[in-house]
């Protein structure tokens, strides 16, 4: 098999690290922002952040997953630059066009949002910062495509330092307010982004290709389409459960998703190693991937399920450090909502299939499938049973997701592969997740070792039942391993 399991681990733990860096930068900016800010400029600042989430994926349609498997795919140089320059110039015309609608209609956003045009300036910049940081993004992507993964750290590490350095020096010292902190994520991300580009500029000189482009929006557009779902996923619960039931239930839910982080950095670290590490296996060795996948899917679920479960034992603890004995009610709700972590995990192991055939169709399908059940049931439960409601309802959410992305794979890729094992392994870590969940020690101390006990009991009901042999983890590690003389990394083309 061309997957390699040190590439991997070594991937993980380098986006692992990485991501922890910026989350470390941004705590310790926070504090200097919000003492700096009055509340109602800090709320304004999330307002439009908030305003503007959904644009990256609106200008971007899909392209990180298009131009990863068209780069990895295709190996031949001058066509990788081709259909990187293609895609460029397309993002750049698409970006100013959806970027300048939103400057046009800067001062009645401002109205919609505020009530006032004071903050028309800051939206403009605010969507200046999202359209330089494209080209970051972009290449960014490129640098995973060549497995340059120190650049990458040091590029996002460097980056999220000096963005939150300068709006530290524009809010603090020069006292630019809202318009100060999105000026300074312009200046850096503009910045940045031609410091990136420079690393990558082997891939920007090539010529526009109209049928390349054609093949990446196919591929792409369904994954931007789908992404509106996942928003649809993630943020209508909040809204539903301010709406249906209490501001109090909301930020229960709040707190409970914050609890969580631990998994969510876990998951998104996970999805940058495997994507493309999968399509680079797929396009050396067809036959064995999904052989290999299929061995590999138990242990998996095993990994992420343990990871769920020590996020649930250490839910009382986050809790109590980051607020007050007020918001442990919302200690229950992180038992859903870490699971449904745990099976969005699952789906990004299990869906490349649908990328390697081009069926991106089929995402967007079971996404905008799920977001409609999402809201449907939450209309429904969210009355009767408040934030445990909205969790469950997101955690099959996912579930479903990830039943019908493996599904699919195994049609495309012609390969029968049961989920009888990964499918208890979640279900035996669901049910330790609820005890854990009664557990209610005044003793944090006593508490936690209590839950601890339960997820080992939950490893060793595992092992017992043969849901996860410790053995054949082991051979599955040697048979991602390169054939002797095989080199472990692959050098970039130039």
């Amino acid at each position: 098999m061309a997957l390699k399991f040190k590439s991997l681990v070594g991937d993980f733990m380098t986006y692992a690290i990485n991501g922890i860096a910026i989350r470390v930068i941004g705590i310790l900016a926070l504090p200097i922002i919000t003492r700096v800010f009055t509340v109602q400029e800090y709320g304004a600042v999330d307002t439009i952040q908030s305003m503007i989430a959904l644009l990256p994926s609106i200008i971007g349609l899909g392209y990180d997953i298009a131009i990863m498997k068209q780069l990895i795919t295709e190996g031949k140089p001058e066509e990788q630059r081709n259909a990187t320059f293609t895609l460029t110039v397309f993002l750049s015309l698409w970006g100013a066009l959806i970027i300048g609608i939103g400057i046009i209609f800067s001062k009645q956003l401002s109205l919609l949002l505020f009530g006032t045009e004071e903050y028309s300036l800051s939206i403009v910049f605010a969507l200046l910062s999202i359209y330089s940081a494209m080209f970051f993004g972009l290449a960014q992507q490129l640098l995973r495509v060549e497995f340059r993964l120190k650049a990458y750290t040091v590029l996002s590490s460097t980056q999220a330092l000096a963005q939150y350095g300068l709006i530290i020096i524009f809010i603090a010292f020069l006292h630019q307010g809202v318009l100060g902190y999105f000026i300074a994520c312009v200046i850096v991300n503009f910045l940045w982004s031609l410091i990136a580009v420079f690393c990558t500029r082997r891939f920007f000189r090539g010529h526009f290709e109209s049928h390349v482009l054609v093949s990446l929006l196919k591929l792409g557009v369904p994954v931007m389409i789908s992404s509106l779902a996942y928003w649809v996923i993630t943020s209508s619960d909040r809204i539903l459960l301010t709406q249906l039931s209490s501001l109090t239930q909301t930020g229960y839910y709040s707190m409970a998703i914050n609890v969580v982080a631990v998994l969510t950095l876990f998951v998104t670290t996970f999805s940058k190693a495997w994507t493309p590490r999968a399509f680079q296996a797929y396009a050396d060795d067809e036959e064995s991937y999904m052989p290999t996948t299929h061995a590999m899917h138990p242990h998996v679920a095993v990994l992420i399920t343990s990871v769920a479960l020590f996020n649930i034992i250490l839910a009382k603890p986050i809790i109590l450090i980051f607020s007050t004995e007020a918001y442990l009610a919302a200690a229950p709700i992180v038992v859903p909502l870490a699971f449904a972590g745990v099976f969005q995990c699952l789906s990004q192991f299990s869906c490349m299939g649908i990328y390697f055939k081009d069926r991106t169709r089929d995402i967007a399908i079971a996404s905008w499938a799920a977001a409609v059940f999402n809201v449907v049931a939450n209309v429904v439960l969210i009355p009767f049973f408040g934030a445990i409601a909205a969790g469950v309802i997101t955690m099959t959410s996912y579930l479903f997701i990830y039943l019908f992305y493996h599904s699919r794979t195994c049609k495309y890729l012609n390969y029968k592969s049961s989920l009888m094992k990964p499918l208890s392994v979640a279900l035996i870590g669901m049910v330790a997740g609820i005890l854990m969940s009664f557990f209610d020690i005044d003793n944090i101390v006593l508490d936690c070792f209590a839950r601890l006990a339960i997820l080992g009991a939950f490893i060793l009901v595992i092992v017992v039942l043969k849901l996860f042999e410790p053995k054949q983890l082991i051979d599955t590690v040697k048979s991602l391993k390169p054939a002797s003389g095989e080199s472990e990394e692959t050098s970039p083309s130039d």
